[in-house]
């Protein structure tokens, strides 16, 4: 909440979508839902940044989220946002928090649990430097300051920080070295795994 570009106080929500649950047939749904992992939708990059003071410097699926297995579970989202354009150098926001760290998707059958959700307040960060030489950082360890995990609490947003959201991602169904080798490829030039997860 806060004043938005346009000179009006605003309240909104933001959101992301978690990956669903492998099947015992195939892989989980990336991106299913809202931490449901039940088909939904969430706001689009361009309508948050045409409505409120944000801009993304990323939103994708989460690289190396997703829980292994004979078929991986889905892979959530991650979207890191910065204050853009905002009249009082500031907006408010309440984190609701996540119980992803100790409720991951889990995995079954011998599967692995995906990657848990995550809220993350990156203050006095190198963003403005970054941005001011052209350049829209994409990985959070280049932006450096000082990092703090957010509980259900109340926070501000200031030019220098960063809110990083990750979503949780599927768990695994069976063996992952049971896993279909051209699945694994599909994976890595997709971006969904990395290789040296791979």
């Amino acid at each position: 909440a806060g004043t938005s570009q346009h000179g009006r106080y605003y309240v909104s929500t933001l959101t992301g979508l978690s990956g669903a649950g492998a099947r015992s047939y195939g892989d989980g749904v990336d991106s299913a839902g809202m931490e449901t992992g039940r088909s939904s939708s969430c706001h689009n990059v361009e309508w948050v940044e045409l409505n409120f003071p944000l801009l993304h410097l990323f939103r994708r699926h989460i690289t190396d989220g997703a829980g292994a297995g004979r078929f991986r579970g889905g892979a959530g989202e991650e979207t890191a946002l910065i204050l853009h354009d905002a009249p009082e150098g500031k907006i408010t926001f309440v984190a609701l928090g996540v119980a992803g760290l100790r409720n991951s998707g889990q995995g079954i059958a011998g599967g692995y649990p995906g990657a848990p959700s995550l809220l993350v307040h990156l203050t006095d960060t190198a963003v403005r430097r970054i941005m001011a030489g052209h350049r829209c950082p994409d990985n959070l360890a280049e932006l450096g300051g000082r990092r703090t995990p957010l509980p259900y609490c109340t926070v501000e947003l200031a030019p220098d920080d960063v809110l990083f959201m990750r979503f949780g991602s599927g768990g695994g169904s069976g063996d992952p070295l049971e896993r279909d080798p051209g699945r694994v490829v599909g994976d890595v030039v997709t971006g969904l795994l990395s290789p040296g997860t791979a």
